[in-house]
């Protein structure tokens, strides 16, 4: 997604004016966002706009981890004016984000959260997201971060081979997303369907979705979680049999089906007690 917003002038070269991007007053403030992206994102393309003269706003929420951590893919920071980021579900952390730009913008930004958008400073959660950043720079958070991606290729070719449609036709990173048109059923259903069998997904639009934004085709999911718990790449084949028996289960209105996948997913899962809390304790 990339968004301009535009407020320029062109400057006079010679007797006329050079029309070429290097002519522009650098008043173009390009707002980049990839927050629906299954491929590693290369980012080649903000060198030439940023020798153009433009601003970058670059909110990458969902790549980033994967640019610090794994080295997938080069770095989208050079160049760019502001970044923002997410440290919730990829960095293992709270509720929260972070704003980082160049030092020039530094105060303005400070500016506009406080006291312009922020009431109180949440003094916890600014505590959680040190923690979490502390955690993402030791060794064995790489480990985690390859591992959610391996994951990821694992679920989405178990679920290619039951016939789903993968938007891009599988993932490089921990994002997948399902088109269920050819299934019959819409994601809204399905994500509620998969919800009472304990497996957790979100409703999402695919591209050139017929349905409606609140009433969408596909599914969007994730690896992170997951593999937080300690799930590797071959319990994936049995978690798209559960997603594939649960979907298929929706169509027919089969909450007798829901509810025993439900208890299988039970089952497994208490052998992986999420970090922090342990329900056999």
């Amino acid at each position: 997604m990339m968004i301009a917003l535009i407020a320029w002038k062109w400057t006079a070269q010679g007797p006329g004016f050079n029309n070429s991007l290097h002519a522009v007053t650098p008043l173009i403030l390009v707002v980049v966002g990839l927050t629906g992206v299954y491929y590693v994102a290369r980012f080649a393309w903000k060198n030439y706009l940023a020798q153009a003269r433009f601003q970058f706003f670059f909110d990458v929420l969902l790549v980033t981890w994967l640019v610090w951590i794994t080295g997938n893919a080069n770095s989208p920071y050079a160049g760019l004016y502001i970044v923002i980021i997410s440290v919730a579900s990829l960095f293992v952390g709270p509720r929260g984000a972070m704003i980082m730009s160049k030092a020039e913008h530094a105060k303005d930004v400070d500016r506009a959260v406080f006291p312009g958008l922020q009431g109180g400073p949440h003094n916890h959660t600014t505590a959680a997201i040190a923690v979490a950043l502390h955690e993402a720079a030791q060794p064995e958070f790489r480990d985690y971060a390859h591992q959610v991606v391996k994951n990821a290729q694992a679920l989405a070719a178990a679920l290619l081979a039951r016939g789903y449609d993968l938007v891009s036709g599988g993932t490089d990173n921990h994002l997948i997303l399902m088109d269920l048109t050819s299934k019959g059923i819409g994601g809204k259903p399905a994500a509620k369907a998969l919800d009472r069998a304990g497996i957790e997904t979100n409703y999402n639009t695919v591209p050139f979705d017929q349905r409606k934004p609140f009433d969408p085709s596909g599914l969007r999911i994730g690896t992170p979680a997951i593999t937080t718990r300690g799930l590797r790449e071959e319990h994936m084949a049995p978690l798209a049999a559960w997603m594939d028996e649960a979907v298929t289960a929706a169509a027919k209105d089969d909450e007798a089906t829901l509810d025993r996948i439900a208890g299988e997913v039970r089952d497994l899962l208490s052998a992986f007690p999420a970090p922090g809390w342990d329900p056999r304790e």
